[in-house]
């Protein structure tokens, strides 16, 4: 083989590695947006600081947010599929998949809101942008073929990222749940999504216009896969309210010693038959109104079952009675406290008409269906009412 030959191939082969290469390098935005899609999508929980910028100079608005933001994908909560918590040196905000709480710990106050709707979930500004929102709403972004695109790149602290833009017509994501929404504006909504070439993870989304120079930017940084939970009674908001009062003081309307007992219908738990206060008549009927998201309410199950086992063969029955949750949480109650005692479930109706409103909370009620005791759970007080009330004739 001739030495010019030689020249020949290896050139060849050269040139012919280097396209492959090229051809390596090369990826279009849909194909990233599709891998930080099954990315977002792989994790269960995430834990982030999250930076939120407002510049909105046509109204010299200037703004920004920060917190310590931990996301748990979960299929218990049919709202949002999500539980999260977000915390700075101002406050703190929780939501459990039943309740989302507030802590204000300024002024040491709480709000709470049972069973939110999405808007009073979405319009936390921690879920701006959030993993969520692209969890949500890129697969409809990759379908739409309509939605110009372009990738490019950009270096941050001498590390290289891809750069995805693409502008949306007359509309824009929605924070929470990721729908399109169509503007009332007759502009255009940009946005640029920065992300890690080695494991596709969203570290800064931008979104401006084509009108002005307004816009949103949110940085995630010190991200965490999969990190250790927080401790399972953080997500309960009773856990706080020996720090922390009510912004709003709830009236007490809770049902008082003399009153009659209103009757109950209700579901019994794992079966598909009713049970009714009334089909007790002559018994003493212990009450136990409760939450699953209530450390009070999981710690008292051993007290409540040694009084189940106590009274068995007595005038007594033990009811407790779950105010909002679902079937698969009770479940999960059941099996984790290992409780006794018959569940009647759907009972937030009945729970208002009660006037609870702290968990748990039990009403005691006596063979002639007059309310004997009702408030919070003391085992040796209410042993001691029983015991009572059973010798009455």
């Amino acid at each position: 083989m001739s030495k010019q030959i030689l020249i020949f191939i290896i050139s060849a082969l050269f040139l012919v590695s280097d396209v492959s290469a090229q051809r390596q390098k090369s990826v279009t935005p849909d194909e990233v947006l599709q891998k930080v899609f099954i990315k977002l999508s792989s994790l269960k929980t995430l834990k982030y600081q999250y930076l939120q910028e407002y510049n909105y100079a046509s109204e010299a608005y200037f703004a920004e947010s920060k917190a310590e933001s931990y996301l748990e994908f979960t299929s218990f909560d049919s709202v949002l599929g999500l539980k999260f918590r977000f915390e700075n040196p101002n406050g703190f905000i929780a939501y459990n998949g039943t309740e989302i709480f507030i802590l204000n710990k300024k002024d040491k106050t709480i709000k709470v809101e049972s069973k939110p709707k999405i808007e009073s979930l979405t319009s936390s500004s921690y879920l701006q942008f959030s993993p969520l929102m692209w969890r949500n709403a890129l697969p409809k972004i990759i379908s739409d073929k309509t939605i110009p695109k372009k990738i490019g790149e950009t270096e941050i602290n001498n590390i290289s990222y891809y750069l995805v833009e693409f502008v949306i017509d007359k509309a824009y994501i929605d924070s929470g749940n990721g729908e399109i929404k169509p503007l009332t504006l007759d502009r255009k909504t940009v946005y640029r999504l920065t992300v890690d070439k080695k494991n596709f993870m969203p570290i800064e989304v931008y979104r401006g216009n084509n009108i002005n120079q307004d816009f949103n930017k949110t940085t995630f940084s010190e991200i965490v896969e999969n990190p250790p939970p927080p401790t399972e009674n953080s997500w309960y908001y009773s856990t706080y309210l020996n720090e922390y009062k009510y912004a709003e003081q709830p009236k007490d309307n809770l049902i008082k010693a003399g009153e009659t007992a209103f009757e109950i219908s209700l579901p019994l738990f794992g079966t598909n038959k009713m049970a009714s206060l009334s089909q007790f008549k002559g018994k003493v009927v212990l009450l136990d109104f409760w939450i699953f998201h209530c450390g009070s309410c999981q710690s008292s199950v051993p007290k409540l079952n040694a009084l189940q086992r106590k009274y068995k063969d007595k005038d007594f029955v033990l009811l407790t009675v779950n105010v909002t949750d679902s079937e698969k949480q009770i479940q999960l109650f059941i099996e984790k406290t290992k409780s006794e005692f018959p569940i009647l479930h759907q009972g937030e109706v009945i729970a208002k008409k009660y006037g609870v409103l702290f968990f748990p909370t039990v009403v005691l009620i006596g063979k002639d269906g007059k309310v004997v005791y009702s408030g919070v759970f003391d085992q040796a007080k209410i042993a001691e009412l029983i015991d009572k009330k059973l010798s009455e004739k």
